[in-house]
């Protein structure tokens, strides 16, 4: 019993190693599948109301909130993405984008979009990066890196 006792525990200290890191790059595929779910939404809704959205990127504070083209200005729209969605901690949000608005995703009503690419890094410098490469696109995940 003692025996099967010791080789457990050396199976254990063997394999916890390598499991640190799966809660890690869980968190960060979580807030990737999240992201991915603010786009689609921002999408189908400026084609569903015939109103602009947009997908506002803070880089400082690593969020993103998600408003409508109201008049002149941009309101937050209901629901969870119109308020700010903030990574995990110690993760960050990159952007690149073509548009005229810095840090920002413009969803038209005819199903165009600002083409930019994003990149969720986490806390041990793995990455996922979403891309929309034509305005006719919708975004889709396009590099991980361990």
């Amino acid at each position: 019993m003692v025996l099967v006792m010791v080789v457990l525990a050396i199976g254990v200290s063997l394999t916890a190693p390598s499991l640190r890191g799966w809660s890690q790059g869980a968190t960060l595929r979580d807030a990737g599948q999240q992201f991915l779910a603010a786009t689609q939404l921002a999408r189908s809704q400026a084609a569903a109301t015939g109103v602009p959205h947009r997908l506002q990127v803070d880089t400082a504070a690593n969020t993103y909130v998600l408003g409508a083209l109201n008049g002149a200005e941009w309101l937050p729209v209901p629901g969870e993405f119109g308020q700010p969605t903030a990574l995990p901690a110690e993760h960050r949000i990159e952007i690149n984008t073509t548009g005229t608005e810095p840090n920002a995703i413009d969803f038209y009503p005819n199903g165009r979009t600002t083409p930019c690419s994003v990149r969720l890094i986490g806390r041990t410098g793995e990455a996922i990066e979403f891309a929309c490469a034509f305005p006719a696109e919708p975004f889709q995940r396009v590099i991980a890196t361990p």
